[in-house]
């Protein structure tokens, strides 16, 4: 069995994508699960952080590995699928080419955002390359969600957000969401994770329930 492929992608930068990409693989690696975090990003900055991970991170947090790739990623993946059960994408902050070869090797995507019709409205590009890549292959391959990210602590998404996002693109959105909390800044600046934290921390928890729908999702894909 091959590894199920999940790309976090944005065009828009401070979505939340890369701390979302490392936190996710942390939390996966950590039950267990082989991963690998593939950096598609010319910025660098999940490699910028993985060099700074060790003297701060816990066991968890080495357990995966990260690595570089760029827009032959669909041919690139090939033995790290053999080897992972799932590989994770950190996207280009940009709407590019690296957006489409990331679309195109992954099973499924995830579009953080921050619940606002100005982030909203930067994803255009992003969605519009999703439904190209749809209509060529004419199905719905890969699959395609919103996660809302950083949402204030305390405040409820509004459900007129979710339903204008399927009613406008198309596309669903996630049933969880990461809040706008100073731990996700801390242990990344740290070379860590949210497997830093007590198991009982919220951002941890986010984190948790997030990678459970993850793979929830995974298991339906064929």
């Amino acid at each position: 069995m091959t590894a199920k492929v999940i790309a976090f992608l944005n065009q828009k930068g401070g979505c939340g994508k890369t701390t979302c990409s490392i936190n996710v693989a942390a939390m996966l690696a950590s039950q267990g699960h082989r991963v690998e975090l593939i950096n598609l990003d010319p910025q660098g900055t999940a490699i910028d952080w993985a060099e700074t991970r060790g003297e701060h991170a816990s066991p968890e947090d080495i357990n995966f590995r990260v690595s570089s790739m760029g827009v032959n990623v669909q041919k690139e993946l090939g033995a790290a699928k053999m080897a992972n059960d799932y590989i994770i994408i950190d996207g280009s902050p940009t709407a590019s080419k690296l957006t489409i070869a990331a679309i195109k090797a992954s099973d499924l995507v995830i579009i953080p955002l921050k619940p606002t019709q100005a982030d909203i409205w930067s994803t255009d590009s992003t969605v519009q390359y999703i439904h190209e890549i749809h209509d060529m292959r004419d199905q719905q391959k890969p699959l395609c969600y919103f996660l809302p990210t950083m949402v204030l602590t305390g405040s409820k998404i509004s459900r007129t957000i979710a339903s204008d996002l399927e009613t406008g693109y198309g596309l669903p959105t996630m049933n969880r969401h990461t809040s706008q909390r100073i731990a996700y800044q801390d242990t990344f600046e740290k070379g860590g994770t949210i497997m830093n934290l007590d198991e009982h921390d919220k951002a941890r928890h986010e984190i948790k329930m997030l990678s459970k729908e993850i793979e929830e999702i995974c298991a339906e894909i064929k």
